[in-house]
């Protein structure tokens, strides 16, 4: 190097060799580790490959006549990444290597699975749904049997979330909300031709590929993008133990500050539409209103608890005719033609004692359990985002309150218990 260019910086990239400028050393990246980020750095240099070393972040190694810094790296995921080494001049200040912030340092995600579960549950959940599950897949359900996350997570670039309420699907028979056989209520014909869902995730849909032997992608389906042929949806994956080495922390949404709303916003939605949401609120409301009283509880929670500890049957009617059906943490209410509204509890509700203000429990709805119920009731799928701005109207009118990221809206309290709850 000439003092006229002291510093030389080399970008490397994945399974790619990178060069200096003079063509003296050539570099490759036999191995890199996040958290904190650590990289096995390889070089040639005069015909001969030199010992490779491992680097954090700020170390140097010399490589030929040069002292080379590994200097930055950026994560698109733990298998995409770029890495920065850039020579040293003689004399160079102190370094101090930049914060593990952001895309910098990648965080392990916490995933709750349910399993693991006997090849027997495996392949009566196969023949329910009619395929065989590719290979890798297969694996990964029977050592975890799905899996939760305890905070909402996301594969950066991808417009989907999985949350408590919408987890990884497993071989869950006794509960529909959490099964696989979730998926082909959900997912339209052409997709589950070639795949299987395995989230019913909020913005979409993420199946595992099943037409070609060894190709377990995990692929993703836009919400908006229903009508998108097979081969247009996303690639999230190259198999399901990628998928969850990917996920990350969901960002918050910043809440709205007053000076940022509109004083009288315009309508955001036909009175149609409008007016068909708020009965789909009134009926979950008034649902929600039965099953409590009938099992002499406050929350959605607390009735999922009950069924859980074999206290009550998790299909039933109530003494006024309302049908239900318990899953997870929550349950379907079915209305008088039949059509089923999902409701959930979110927080879990204790065993030994009724729940009280201080255990933080809310009953919920979420616009995907709206769109669904509205479809099988009128035969329109509305669009989420439509469905939002319906709700988001109710909430103006102080008819509903949000409870969260993504879509997901506190139901009012239970009549005639409001000063309990206080």
């Amino acid at each position: 190097m000439t003092e006229e260019n002291p510093v030389e910086t080399v970008t490397l990239r994945p399974s790619a060799p990178a060069f200096s400028s003079d063509g003296a050393v050539a570099f490759g990246v036999q191995s890199m580790q996040h958290a904190p980020p650590r990289m096995l750095l390889m070089a040639h240099v005069g015909g001969a490959d030199l010992e490779p070393r491992w680097l954090g972040l700020g170390d140097t190694v010399e490589f030929g006549d040069t002292t080379w810094r590994f200097e930055d790296v950026r994560f698109a995921n733990p298998d995409l990444w770029e890495a920065t080494v850039r020579s040293v001049p003689p004399g160079a200040a102190p370094f101090t290597p930049p914060p593990l912030t952001g895309d910098r340092d990648w965080t392990t995600v916490d995933l709750r699975p349910s399993g693991p579960v006997d090849a027997a549950a495996v392949a009566a959940a196969e023949r329910r749904l009619g395929r065989d599950l590719p290979p890798v897949y297969r694996r990964w359900l029977a050592e975890n049997n799905g899996a939760t996350p305890p905070e909402p997570v996301h594969v950066p670039g991808f417009r989907f979330q999985l949350s408590p309420v919408r987890p990884l699907l497993g071989v869950h028979p006794d509960e529909p909300h959490v099964d696989l056989g979730l998926g082909p209520r959900r997912a339209p014909a052409w997709l589950i031709r070639d795949h299987v869902v395995i989230a019913v995730a909020t913005g979409g849909l993420l199946a595992v590929r099943a037409d070609l032997p060894g190709l377990d992608e995990i692929v993703f389906l836009d919400e908006i993008a229903t009508d998108r042929e097979p081969e247009q949806v996303d690639v999230v994956a190259p198999d399901i133990y990628s998928f969850c080495a990917y996920l990350q922390p969901a960002p918050p949404v910043a809440p709205a500050r007053l000076g940022e709303l509109e004083p009288e916003p315009a309508p955001v939605r036909p009175p149609d539409l409008l007016d068909l949401v708020g009965r789909a609120l009134d009926f979950a409301a008034a649902a929600r209103a039965t099953m409590c009283a009938e099992f002499d509880v406050r929350f959605i929670s607390e009735v999922a608890m009950l069924a859980r500890m074999g206290r009550l049957a998790r299909r039933g009617e109530c003494a006024g005719g309302l049908r239900y059906d318990i899953h997870g943490n929550g349950y379907d209410v079915f209305a008088p033609d039949d059509t089923p509204l999902t409701l959930q509890g979110k927080g879990y509700a204790p065993a030994d004692r009724p729940a009280g203000p201080a255990d933080g429990l809310l009953d919920v709805v979420d616009v995907y359990a709206l769109r669904d119920f509205l479809a099988d009731r009128t035969g329109i799928r509305f669009g989420v985002e439509e469905l939002t701005a319906a709700c988001e109207e109710h909430v103006r009118r102080g008819a509903l309150r949000p409870a969260g990221n993504g879509g997901v809206y506190e139901l009012p309290p239970v009549p005639g218990r409001v000063e309990e709850q206080q």
